[in-house]
Parts: C-alpha cells; sequence; structure tokens
C-alpha cells in the first residue's frame, strides 16, 4: 500500500505543474471554507423578494437564509461568511457582475441593485469618486465622459470593490480601503488603485511578477519579457520578500492567491 503511494505522489509530481499544485492547494482550501458556509445554511430560498435582484441566481443561490450554529459563540463563525449575508449585518458588500460590470450590495442577508442604494450612502462612493481623480480620468477615458454620474459611480464601485470577501466595503459611513479585486489580469483598476499583499502595496512591476509565477513561469523566463537581466531580476524577487515577509516563491504565491493579489478573477475570497 505504502509503495502505491508513493508511486502516486511521484507520477503527481512529474505530471503537474508548479502551478497547478497549487492552484489545487488553493481549491481544496476554497472548497472546505465553502462546506462550512453551507452547513451553517439551512434555509435557502430561490424565489428573490420584492425590491431585491437575487443574489443567489447570480453567485451562490442564496437570498434569504437562516444560521443554525450550536455554540456558545456565535461571532466564532460569521468570519468564515461573505459580508452582508447575515440577517443582522449592518455592514454592506459590494459585488460586481463581471458580465455587465454592473454593482449589487449585499446587506442584513438580501441582495439589492446598485439602484437601490440609500443616497447617504451613495454619496459617500461618489465623494469618494470626485476625490480620485486618476479613476475619474481613467474611466471617462474608458466608457466616456457623457456617461451618467450615477453609472460611473457605479463603475467606480466595481473596479474597486467588485470582489466577494467577508470583510464589508461600507461599514455605517466609512467607505473601507479598495479590495484586491481585479476585472482580469491587465485590469485598468490598476491605473488608480494598488494591489496589497500582507499590508505592503506592490508596484506594478511586482504585480506582473506574481501573475507569470502562477503560470510557473521561470525566473530565467520571466526576466526575459520584462526585458532586464536575471541578476537584476533577481533583487526585484528578493525586495519582494522582504516586502511581503516571505521566504520563497512557494509561500510568496500561496500568500498571493489567497489575498488575491493574483489570478482568481470573479471568485469568493476568505482571507
Amino acid at each position: 500500500m505504502r509503495r502505491k503511494w508513493v508511486k502516486i505522489k511521484v507520477i503527481l509530481k512529474d505530471r503537474l505543474s508548479y502551478a497547478d499544485r497549487l492552484m489545487i492547494l488553493a481549491v481544496i482550501a476554497f472548497v472546505i471554507l465553502t462546506t462550512i458556509a453551507t452547513v451553517m445554511i439551512y434555509d435557502i430560498n430561490k424565489k428573490p423578494e420584492a425590491g431585491t435582484t437575487g443574489f443567489s441566481h447570480k453567485y451562490l443561490r442564496l437570498n434569504k437564509y437562516q444560521m443554525k450554529v450550536k455554540t456558545t459563540k456565535p461571532n466564532e463563525n460569521a468570519q468564515h461568511l461573505i459580508a452582508g449575508l447575515l440577517q443582522k449585518d449592518d455592514g454592506i458588500e459590494f459585488y460586481g457582475i463581471p458580465q455587465s460590470k454592473r454593482v449589487e450590495w449585499l446587506q442584513n442577508g438580501h441582495s439589492q441593485n446598485f439602484q437601490n442604494l440609500p443616497r447617504d450612502k451613495f454619496m459617500i462612493l461618489a465623494n469618494a469618486f470626485n476625490s480620485n481623480n486618476e479613476a475619474r480620468e481613467v474611466i471617462n477615458k474608458y466608457f466616456g465622459i457623457h456617461l451618467p454620474f450615477k453609472r460611473r459611480v457605479e463603475l467606480y464601485t466595481y473596479f474597486m470593490y467588485g470582489g466577494l470577501d467577508n470583510k464589508p466595503d461600507l461599514i455605517g459611513e466609512v467607505l473601507q480601503p479598495p479590495e484586491n479585486y481585479r476585472h482580469e489580469e491587465n485590469c485598468i483598476s490598476l491605473q488608480f488603485k494598488k494591489i496589497h499583499l500582507n499590508g505592503s502595496p506592490l508596484k506594478d512591476r511586482e504585480i506582473r511578477m506574481l501573475d507569470m509565477m502562477l503560470r510557473d513561469y521561470k525566473d530565467t523566463a520571466i526576466a526575459f519579457k520584462m526585458g532586464i537581466q536575471v541578476s537584476t531580476y533577481n533583487q526585484h524577487k528578493k525586495e519582494l520578500f522582504i516586502k511581503t515577509g516571505t521566504h520563497s516563491r512557494t509561500s510568496l504565491m500561496i500568500a498571493a492567491i489567497k489575498q488575491r493579489a493574483t489570478g482568481f478573477f470573479h471568485k469568493v475570497s476568505f482571507s
């Protein structure tokens, strides 16, 4: 039996690339976390209520639900859920629809259209958009200055807060820092927001390095594509290790995938 297991490990190691193995580990972790959330949810209403958009048929087929947690510490498990799913969760979690770049929001276990966002909450986003000159210029450039103001604010929200995670984007009147969400690898949002890893903002070249590492490019290939010497690339990689508090390419990639600093665009994130 032991020989067969060793043989299977050797075969998997030979046939799976570095990126494939990392991807499998990330998928397993995601499945475990999703299972925990699913076990706690026992009332799934597939039919959206009046005034809601039915977040369920867009992502997880969850709109109305109840929590069934037998514990003396109910908040212990809440941290593993998507923000806004709890019926008493007043925080607002924005999430994007990639096909249309529309935004919907979760609060108190229900989802609604961006158009239904209360005016005071909308004004918080509008003020953030107006104060971000780079974001205004990029969105006006790619989508047109004649687009209605509310739609431009919605696009700003999509690119800044389009991902689903367990941290509300708007708590009371306080807008939280932007997420590591990217619509695609070379997302236009990189022109007006920073991607962070372990609390440190990444430079454009560092994001590009992470993206190529995820595709299992060798160091020499990454250096070639970046148009720099291998010695220069190694220096950049060393600086990236120090900045993020990691000590190997593997630990760097695990942290980057978990925090969505690379790959997994349009996915749910639990960090």
